[in-house]
């Protein structure tokens, strides 16, 4: 069970050393605050522990699953005791797993310190039964099966899995069998996707690669370094555009062009410690 850290008087409770938390929200006076993907990190607080700053916020350090340190001004988390959970989850399914706040009881001094949870931590959810776990082929028919909770498009999966589609150009093969990359819907959709699951499409015959004009489109090598112009609005990291644009990062991966006559591309970025996979970007390249 997920305990929502609430507390109104600052400077009364500590968490301790070890505790296994989950980021709920980073304030937005908090240096870490851009890092929006850090909202359902599982994290374990570091050794001087976590102070109460009021109204729910807190101050200290996190190592969190994702091999990266925080110090954090102001961070809302929640207490996981000893129980194994994902590595990162979306910030929506976090919301929906806490309820309502609610306070420690009165007297309490510091959360109990469980038992080392971190080795517990999985890598994240694991694909459904039938998922393909190779390098997909371009123009290879394939069924949506799940979006991953990090993709962009996970609020959207009732709509999107069970589409029957085919990859436009080459995509990245994670762990457990997640892919990354572009997709065309028998539908008429399109897609960039940084996680989603494929199962075998018998319903239909591969496309052509060569029907598909993928030879044309642009794609800008990993460890290129650009400059970010724009964040389309179809992008989740678009409420965000005005502190990304002018930034200088540097591809991570490859970004691939959506379209011919797109100024869009699709892919991940490392903009010095922050990482983004977006849907849409628009970049320049630098030298």
């Amino acid at each position: 069970m997920l305990l929502l850290v609430a507390l109104a008087q600052a400077g009364t409770l500590a968490i301790g050393p070890g505790t296994i938390v989950v980021v709920a929200d980073i304030k937005s006076s908090d240096p870490n605050a851009a890092t929006r993907t850090l909202v359902g990190e599982v994290c374990q607080v570091g050794t001087e522990g976590l102070a109460s700053t009021g109204d729910g916020w807190w101050a200290g350090g996190l190592d969190c699953a994702n091999g990266s340190a925080y110090s954090f001004k102001a961070v809302s988390v929640a207490v996981v005791g000893d129980a194994a959970l994902p590595r990162s989850v979306s910030a929506s399914a976090v919301a929906a797993e806490l309820g309502s706040s609610i306070k420690f009881p009165a007297g309490s001094a510091s959360v109990a310190t469980p038992p080392a949870a971190l080795p517990m931590l999985t890598l994240g959810p694991s694909t459904p039964a039938g998922a393909i776990d190779r390098a997909l082929v371009v123009g290879e028919p394939v069924t949506i099966l799940a979006i991953h909770p990090e993709d962009a498009f996970y609020n959207d999966r009732d709509a999107i899995v069970g589409k029957t589609c085919y990859p436009t150009d080459a995509m990245t093969l994670y762990d457990g069998g997640w892919h990354g990359g572009p997709l065309a819907c028998w539908d008429g959709a399109t897609y960039y996707f940084y996680k989603a699951a494929m199962g075998a499409d018998p319903s239909h015959a591969p496309v052509d690669p060569a029907m598909l004009g993928g030879g044309g489109l642009d794609v800008i090598q990993h460890g290129t370094r650009v400059k970010i112009l724009d964040v389309s609005p179809e992008d989740a990291f678009y409420d965000d555009r005005k502190k990304l644009i002018g930034k200088l990062c540097q591809v991570d991966g490859d970004l691939h062009q959506q379209d011919m006559a797109d100024i869009w591309y699709g892919g991940g970025v490392l903009c010095k410690k922050d990482s983004y996979y977006f849907y849409k970007v628009s970049v320049e390249v630098k030298p």
